[in-house]
């Protein structure tokens, strides 16, 4: 007598081998942290999404702009629904869960600019394919990049990049001394990034990227401190700020005298990191560990648990911070003996932008060169 095994018994490793089947040239993107930067207007076909393995696309949207994503498939081969997430937030802004062949997400971005996530994922089965459409338009201009430079504290010259791409600098120019502390920011509100130079309990702060004497000096921190700039009160304009044994002092003019805003954050031996984290137009506070290449980034400027954390680079990595595709708010970056390894997103993974700038020993420098 021949027996044959039910169909409870029979189907996980059905489902196991629709699991293993191939998948499409956008993996890997099966999470957040993973998600894959496309290039828009996207028209795809034969996509695949399981059950094991969901499927996240990242874009950006400018104030006004409007995100529309459609995709077909067969309900009856599996459930597809889609998600659509603002930056790292837990909960989706738009939902498309409907029984039928297709699902639609319409959103137009009525806040600033930001980055956000659209998830494909199965609700039952094990698998499906379907067929994408996805574009954003309309909104206003993005924000220029920030972009990456570099300072060599063996001679003092300063060397930018218009563009987050290898090549020779866009710009250099003298400026500093051998042991000096560079900074950027954009001093006077004009939306250009400049540079500055710390030296031994002083600020020298140039409105130009050209040699020169400064436009600004004066004393602030004391040597040893690590010199920081931001916008820390979101009044359009940079300002000077030092770090010192976990301990952020921060000023809002650019000027001597105490200290505006003092921000017990991070430990003794971490370096700091500054940026406008969620896109508020405020540069708020964080550090990086270099013991263990961990971020630990604030959206206040005020003490307390990390907003976000996460594992980035490692031992010896210097971190930076900068918009390096104008999404409209900053996330981290890491600078490792001559190469730039940037993330588009305030989370661990692999980097989306790769730069080989600069020389090892060389000091980074981020900003809006223009």
């Amino acid at each position: 007598m021949t027996t044959t095994a039910s169909f409870p018994t029979f189907a996980p490793s059905i489902n196991s081998f629709l699991d293993g089947g191939p998948d499409d040239a956008f993996e890997p993107n099966d999470s957040r942290a993973d998600a894959r930067f496309v290039t828009l207007p996207v028209n795809a076909n034969n996509l695949v999404v399981k059950e094991v393995s969901e499927d996240w696309y990242a874009i950006q949207a400018t104030t006004g702009a409007r995100i529309l994503a459609t995709i077909n498939f067969t309900h009856n081969f599996g459930d597809i629904d889609m998600q659509l997430y603002r930056n790292q937030e837990s909960q989706p802004i738009a939902i498309s869960n409907s029984t039928s062949n297709s699902e639609t997400i319409d959103f137009t971005n009525t806040g600033p600019a930001n980055l956000f996530f659209l998830r494909v994922f199965l609700f039952n089965d094990t698998r499906n394919t379907y067929q994408m459409s996805l574009n954003v338009t309309g909104g206003a201009p993005p924000p220029p990049p920030s972009t990456v430079g570099c300072f060599r504290p063996s001679d003092g010259f300063v060397y930018q990049r218009f563009s987050n791409t290898p090549g020779f600098a866009d710009n250099s120019f003298f400026y500093g001394q051998a042991g000096d502390h560079p900074i950027a920011g954009d001093w006077n509100g004009d939306g250009i990034d400049t540079v500055g130079i710390f030296r031994n309990g002083t600020f020298f702060l140039k409105n130009s990227n050209s040699p020169g004497f400064a436009d600004l000096s004066f004393a602030y921190g004391s040597a040893g401190d690590i010199p920081l700039a931001g916008d820390w009160d979101g009044d359009g304009v940079d300002t000077i700020g030092a770090y010192r044994n976990g301990t952020f002092s921060l000023r809002n003019s650019n000027s001597a005298g105490s200290p505006d805003i003092v921000v017990n954050y991070g430990n003794p031996n971490d370096l700091p990191i500054v940026g406008d984290w969620d896109g508020n137009r405020t540069t708020t506070v964080g550090c990086f560990r270099p013991s263990n290449g961990f971020c630990y980034i604030r959206n206040t400027n005020s003490s307390g648990f990390a907003d976000s954390d996460f594992f980035y680079g490692q031992a010896g990595d210097t971190p930076v911070a900068g918009d390096w595709t104008g999404k409209g708010f900053d996330s981290i970056g890491i600078y490792r003996q001559g190469v730039f390894f940037l993330r588009n997103a305030n989370s661990g993974g692999f980097a989306h932008i790769q730069v080989n700038y600069g020389s090892p020993g060389d000091i980074p420098i981020v900003g809006r060169w223009r």
